[in-house]
């Protein structure tokens, strides 16, 4: 889905844990940042002959729009009334709507297709606009596995310290222990020889 998003995408595989992912992922978002006033929505009106020509005012209010629903302000309205400068962006009709992209074909507001108000331009300049870059956090297996966890009744959580380089985890022995001490109310062999191991493990303090 965010592949087909746009006509030319970076996908990033990082880790969140990893070093030279962190090192990356700073690096990415600092190359966004310089690009990130790229976008811009341009109206063409003619002056000539009227002081606000047909469609100013909703192209006006249009922007005062956008800047309420996007505050920071990524997506940038200009006016153009120079008849051969409209031209070179594919405007030829006064009224007409221009959003400019970098990395994609940029787009003229499809009047006939949408009415021309304040709030639809808004709208399509915002839907339209090129995101450079955006996080996705996958849901991975953990969320999964806790879920099917705890259908099963009611579970106790711990969260305890964990160093996956240590040579030994004795708290974590420990817990083990007395949950299969709880679990093992048969009796079985397989079980009570794997507390025995445990068991001679040394105790934390």
């Amino acid at each position: 889905y965010v592949r087909r998003d746009s006509e030319v995408v970076l996908l990033f595989f990082y880790a969140p844990w990893c070093g030279q992912s962190i090192a990356a992922r700073a690096e990415i978002e600092q190359a966004a940042s310089r690009l990130s006033d790229q976008p811009g929505v341009l109206g063409y009106f003619e002056f000539s002959g009227s002081p606000q020509p047909p469609g100013y005012l909703t192209f006006f209010t249009s922007a005062l729009h956008s800047l309420k629903k996007d505050y920071l302000g990524t997506v940038r309205f200009g006016v153009i009334t120079n008849k051969h400068l409209a031209k070179l962006v594919s405007l030829v009709h006064s009224g007409s709507v221009y959003l400019h992209r970098h990395f994609n074909t940029s787009l003229v507001f499809p009047r006939e297709v949408l009415n021309y108000t304040a709030e639809n331009i808004c709208k399509w300049a915002l839907e339209n606009q090129e995101t450079l870059f955006r996080w996705l956090r996958p849901h991975g297996g953990k969320s999964l596995l806790l879920n099917n966890e705890l259908k099963k009744g009611p579970a106790l959580f711990l969260f305890i310290p964990f160093n996956p380089l240590a040579e030994s985890h004795p708290l974590i022995d420990e817990i083990t222990e007395v949950a299969l001490e709880y679990n093992n109310c048969h009796g079985d062999q397989v079980v009570e020889r794997l507390l025995q191991h445990l068991r001679r493990v040394d105790a934390p303090v």
